[in-house]
């Protein structure tokens, strides 16, 4: 007679999951967390070279002064237009 087992019905099957999902939120909070203050970061760059541009600014002066990159100076400038 063969002997089947439900390896999920187990309880250090059940536990072991139970941390593994715990520590999974976890990362999955701090990923977001760290993403969102990339973007917070970024959008403060983008209102900060808009504000800078309509003064008058020239497209050196902002990379030089604020130390962006040339590449984002010239991508806020194109959505300007």
């Amino acid at each position: 007679m063969p002997f089947t087992y439900n390896l999920q019905e187990d309880i250090r099957f059940q536990q072991g999951l139970e941390i593994g999902v715990k520590r999974g939120v976890k990362l999955g909070k701090a990923d977001g967390i760290k993403l969102g203050e990339e973007r917070g970061i970024e959008k403060e760059q983008r209102s900060s070279i808009k504000k800078l541009l309509l003064k008058g600014f020239a497209i050196d002066q902002i990379v030089d002064l604020m130390g962006y990159e040339r590449k984002l100076v010239l991508e806020v400038r194109s959505k300007l237009s």
